[in-house]
């Protein structure tokens, strides 16, 4: 992990991450090393980690270890799975550069030592898992955090293959580790990379041959991609009239859907449903089959998972998500056209409506026996209130106009940004706040922000709500 401590340009390359000084100079940062034991292997996990953290004493580098048990408090009911573990990796890294960041206009890395034969089993499980022929692609090198545009996620070694670094190992007498659970069957990925993959290499002659053909594999797919996407973009600017993209007509032209129309209704999708859910090939071929088979009937909906529908209403398509809301519950409180309700039995916050966001809401012990009552008011007229993002958990509380300064909010937008309040016994507390994306404004684009203490990882949580926010476009 490397925390940059002057504004550089990070450009990302198909070949190598590059970081790049304007005038060429030394690139001042400061690195930190984090290691994850997942406490499944006994004492060769201890092992691990005390080789890693014994490194970094030596070369003097800071470290952070974090362990499983201690993510999941109620780890004897959980049985542990490798996206699991690899979404909390992610997490914990984030909010920890985050942290070492601060309100710095410095940028920060995630640098993961995945390799060249990490990024051919990526290939070959997507072909085995059905990818579209535009999707056929390895690992990037470089892409920037979904939540947090300061920082970057890079692989710098996938050019190298794993037999590569292991002679360059020995040859430096550097002590490494062995994951003894990779030889294992257990998971798919495994039996890729022990089983068929050697396979390959064999009938095609070669690992160098097998890497030489994916990759051209990959460059085609590329093409195919770049172009198709073009024609799918220009086809939505073409049809969506006004920039209105709730309503996608439907072709008139009553044959099956050409790849640029299927590829255009993939991206509206995505774009409706602020990428909170995306067609999979088979959705997608179910929707183009109705259309085309069934061109008079012109009302229907298919369901395309996690309760989102795209359904038929006349000439256009609509897309839809069922939520109950719980109007005894419920306050028509808005702000900045923004509103929000209390919704029913959803578990968590990845399954937003149509311009929705849904956070999950703990209430800890100091609310037992309380009422609290909810409402959307703005910066301004709050400015007292503190405020401490979840992922500084523990750390001083701050202004809530000092927060948004560090989030890069000009000066001019952070009195309107709206907040989630909850106000019991006279007491106010901010729970959320939203963050516009830098450059945009409120109305086109952004994040909520829950306060630590009502964040669903805070201790001690008692009750959990689940509150819809939308706004009105």
């Amino acid at each position: 992990m490397v925390h940059l401590l002057k504004s550089i340009e990070v450009v990302p390359n198909r070949y190598r991450l590059c970081l790049e000084e304007k005038d060429g100079a030394h690139l001042p940062c400061e690195v930190h090393v984090v290691h994850f034991d997942h406490q499944q292997r006994g004492e060769e996990s201890d092992r691990d980690r005390l080789l890693v953290q014994q490194m970094c004493s030596d070369y003097n580098i800071p470290f952070h270890c974090y362990y499983w048990e201690d993510a999941n408090r109620d780890i004897h009911q959980r049985k542990f799975s490798q996206e699991m573990a690899r979404d909390w990796r992610k997490s914990k890294t984030v909010e920890l550069l985050s942290t070492i960041m601060g309100s710095t206009p410095s940028r920060g890395l995630i640098l993961t030592a995945h390799h060249r034969d990490d990024s051919v089993e990526t290939v070959v499980l997507k072909m085995l898992r059905g990818v579209h022929l535009t999707n056929i692609s390895g690992m990037a090198s470089v892409q920037q955090d979904r939540y947090n545009n300061r920082i970057f996620i890079g692989k710098p070694m996938l050019q190298v293959g794993k037999k590569d670094i292991e002679k360059y190992l020995i040859l430096q007498h550097i002590p490494w580790r062995e994951d003894s659970s990779n030889q294992s069957s257990k998971y798919l990925r495994n039996r890729v990379r022990n089983e068929l993959i050697p396979l390959l290499n064999e009938l095609v002659g070669g690992e160098t041959i097998l890497y030489s053909r994916l990759i051209n594999a990959q460059e085609q797919s590329r093409k195919l991609k770049d172009d198709v996407t073009q024609r799918a973009d220009f086809y939505l600017q073409s049809y969506i009239a006004n920039s209105d993209i709730s309503h996608y007509p439907v072709p008139q032209h009553g044959g099956p859907l050409t790849v640029v129309e299927e590829e255009a209704l993939y991206k509206w999708v995505e774009l409706e449903s602020r990428r909170r859910i995306s067609l999979t090939y088979e959705k997608l071929l179910m929707i183009c089959r109705q259309l085309s088979e069934y061109p008079d009937r012109r009302k229907w909906n298919i369901s395309i998972g996690n309760e989102w529908k795209v359904a038929r209403d006349g000439d256009v398509l609509i897309l839809l998500n069922d939520l109950e809301f719980d109007h005894a519950r419920s306050l028509q409180s808005s702000q900045n056209g923004w509103t929000f309700n209390v919704v029913k039995g959803l578990p968590g916050d990845n399954r937003d409506s149509v311009h929705t966001k849904l956070i999950s809401l703990a209430l800890g012990p100091g609310w037992n026996g309380k009422n609290p009552v909810m409402s959307l008011q703005k910066v301004n007229g709050n400015e007292s209130l503190k405020f401490i993002p979840y992922w500084r958990k523990g750390k001083r509380e701050m202004k809530i106009k000092e927060f948004l300064r560090g989030q890069k909010v000009p000066l001019h937008r952070r009195g309107e940004a709206p907040i989630l309040c909850l106000e019991a016994d006279d007491s106010l507390k901010i729970a959320a706040v939203f963050v516009e994306s830098e450059g945009n404004s409120f109305d086109q684009g952004g994040r909520w922000v829950m306060h630590a203490d009502f964040h669903v990882e805070s201790d001690s949580v008692d009750e959990s709500v689940t509150i819809a926010l939308k706004r009105s476009v």
